[in-house]
């Protein structure tokens, strides 16, 4: 099984799953809806833009 984790710059969490023998994939994607105030977000935000992510981990 492959799996892929993605951050994405919408503060989104992005998990994909593959089995290769079968050819079969999944993904899900995961979004807080608390805890993160607008404030944190744009941080984030920002430090994706400015080079630092992305962040992938395969």
């Amino acid at each position: 099984m492959e799996v892929a984790f993605t951050y994405l710059e919408n503060g989104r969490l992005e998990v994909k799953a593959r089995l290769p023998k079968s050819n079969t994939e999944a993904t899900l994607t995961i979004e807080r809806e608390s805890g993160l105030s607008d404030a944190l977000l744009q941080e984030w935000d920002q430090k994706l833009k400015n080079g630092q992510g992305p962040l992938k981990l395969a």
